[in-house]
């Protein structure tokens, strides 16, 4: 079980790094229209799926995974709300409600598409 701590970790590390990158130092990408809060939706999706990973292993009894669900979810809550809020105080970021919507958004859909897949006993999680 440890070793499934490694890439929430390390992804939890990378969008830290990336989400506080000074907006200079950014590549330019085109200005697509809600591609931006697509991307959030994404790295936030597989933030909470990679912590639900980590945290509900296959032979988990039910009981800890009732104990495990609220950890792991109340962290990449927290997480996707306080790094927008962070961004605040990097040079060229900027703070948007939209974001921590579409943070939130990536969390849920990350918790169901585990869910999603545990139930199925992929070979995912």
């Amino acid at each position: 079980m440890r070793n499934r701590f490694i890439p929430a970790i390390v992804w939890t590390l990378l969008l830290l790094v990336g989400l506080l990158t000074p907006g200079e130092q950014l590549p330019d990408v085109p200005n697509t229209i809600g591609l931006d809060k697509i991307v959030h939706l994404v790295l936030f999706m597989v933030l909470s799926f990679l912590w639900a990973r980590a945290f509900i292993a296959k032979e988990n009894k039910e009981v800890k995974k009732r104990k495990f669900i609220p950890i792991y979810l109340v962290f990449t809550l927290i997480f996707a709300i306080l790094v927008e809020y962070m961004q605040r105080m990097v040079p060229g970021r900027a703070f948007d409600y939209l974001d921590i919507l579409f943070n939130v958004l990536g969390v849920v859909a990350g918790t169901i598409l585990f869910a999603y897949l545990h139930k199925n006993k992929s070979i995912l999680v």
